[in-house]
This record gives structure tokens, sequence and C-alpha cells, in this order.
């Protein structure tokens, strides 16, 4: 009797365990669900308090104005058709491919703006083991140099805009670039990108130098100096980052020869808009 007694007492503890196991994978779910709302909702400008994963007066209050101008039910909860809005519930989306799975990036590029002289340049592709397949230091910059940098990427089309993903950075590029786009129209085309929700996100922005020259790949590998995953007719790509001192010129990246290069702020660029896809 004794002996039936403890082997229910070890089966009751079991299904104990079990029972706290799988409500605490539930509680962690729904924690990186609101999360993830939080986030989505501090970059459409809603005031939500502190990103904490935690459903509180703040939040809800910022879920249900946003459904109030997004002309959504207003229930305050997150259901999917504000998900969708979110772009939070992009498989429910029609003509739309399944969001690739957010992935803690390998590694972070900066994504702030910023001035960076040649040598600094040159001390970027160096650290962060880029490729620099062309030379150009007859000029002062950098000369050839093949690095170990790779990528993850996988393409997919959300509300019929396609993306490419980097699982390897976290970063969300454009497929293809909006080619030449003049000088005085550049933050034009960034607020008509980002008003039309391209792709269900208004988070798109001009990349750092840093960040479009991880794109560069070795001649060996991909035709001209790029994976072919991305439909890229066009080749002079403009960066958010200006030159030491220089303030009319910034850094751009020349694809077809494989370089990276200072150029004028007035000119015409293609340009190839991202996004950080994971927060």
């Amino acid at each position: 009797m004794m002996r039936i007694f403890r082997q229910i007492v070890c089966l009751c503890l079991m299904i104990g365990i079990l029972s706290d196991a799988a409500f605490s994978a539930s509680d962690a779910s729904e924690k990186a669900r609101v999360k993830q709302a939080q986030i989505a909702l501090r970059q459409r400008g809603y005031q939500i308090g502190q990103v904490d994963g935690i459903w509180g007066k703040q939040t809800r209050a910022a879920l249900t104005r946003f459904q109030q101008d997004q002309g959504l039910p207003v229930s305050g909860e997150l259901d999917d058709a504000t998900l969708a809005d979110l772009g939070l519930l992009s498989p429910a989306l029609p003509t739309s491919g399944a969001a690739p799975v957010a992935k803690v990036p390998t590694v972070i590029l900066r994504a702030a703006p910023a001035e960076l002289s040649a040598q600094e340049i040159d001390s970027m592709i160096r650290k962060n083991g880029f490729h620099h397949p062309g030379d150009v230091s007859a000029g002062g910059l950098s000369p050839t140099r093949q690095g170990a940098f790779s990528h993850q990427y996988e393409a997919t089309t959300l509300r019929g805009d396609p993306v490419v993903s980097d699982l390897a950075t976290g970063l969300m590029w454009q497929q293809r670039p909006t080619p030449f786009i003049r000088h005085q129209d550049l933050q034009r085309h960034l607020s008509a990108t980002n008003a039309q929700s391209y792709a269900g996100f208004t988070d798109w922005r001009l990349p750092t130098i840093e960040e479009l020259a991880s794109l560069l790949e070795p001649p060996d590998k991909q035709r001209d100096f790029l994976d072919p995953i991305f439909a890229m007719p066009y080749w002079l790509c403009l960066s958010a980052d200006h030159v030491s001192g220089n303030p009319t010129q910034v850094w751009v990246v020349f694809f077809e020869e494989g370089i990276i290069l200072p150029a004028s702020a007035h000119d015409d660029y293609d340009v190839l808009l991202v996004r950080n896809a994971h927060q």
C-alpha cells in the first residue's frame, strides 16, 4: 500500500512540474507577443511607457488609440486585425509569403548615421570582415580585401512588396532599389515609402555605409559583387553617412565595381532602404 501511495505522490508531482512548465512557456510566449506590439506601437508614435512585455494601462490605451486611428474595431486587445495592421501577422495577409522567423542576429551593424574618414572606412571593412573586391587605394581609399562575412538571406513578399531578410544581421532590405533619386527628393521618397507602409512597416530608412557595405560579395561567389537574391539592375547606392569634415560628400557603394567611395551629396543615386527586423 505504501508503495502505491508513493507512486501516486510522484505522479502528482510530475503532473505539477509539467503543468508549471507549460504555463511558463505560455507566459513567455504571451510576453514576447506583447513586447512586439509595444515596439510596433512606439515606432508609430504611440506612448506605451516601457517596452517590458507587460500588458499595462498605457499599452492598452495606446493600442485603443491605434485601433481608432486605423478605423479598426476598438477592442483594446491584440486581435488578428490589429496584429495585421501592426505588421505582426504577416502570414494571414493575402498575396504575401510568411515572414522570416525572428532570430537573434549574429552581428549588430551600426544603424545611426555618422561621419567617417577614408581610414575609418577601411578600418570598418577589416573589423567586420567585409569583402571589398575593388581596389581604390590609388585614390587614398580601400584596397582589395577578402573578408569572411556571410549572410543568411531569406526572400519573401509581404503585402505584395518583395523584401530580403538577413538573419545574420537582423536587417530587412527592399529587394529592389529605387533608381536615380535626386538629393532634393530623398526625404520625400522616405516619407512616401513609410506612409504607404511598404511590406507592412513604417520604419524604413537609408542604410549606413556599414550596413550597405555588408552586402558586398567576393568576385568568385556572386555576380557583380552582390547576391542575386537582390533584384539590382542599378548599382550606385546611397548611404546615410557623410565624409568626415565635408558635409557635401557622402559614402556610397558601387556594386558593379565592388567598391566603397565618396561622392557628391547633391547627385542622383539608387536608394535601397532598410529596416531593423530584430528589435
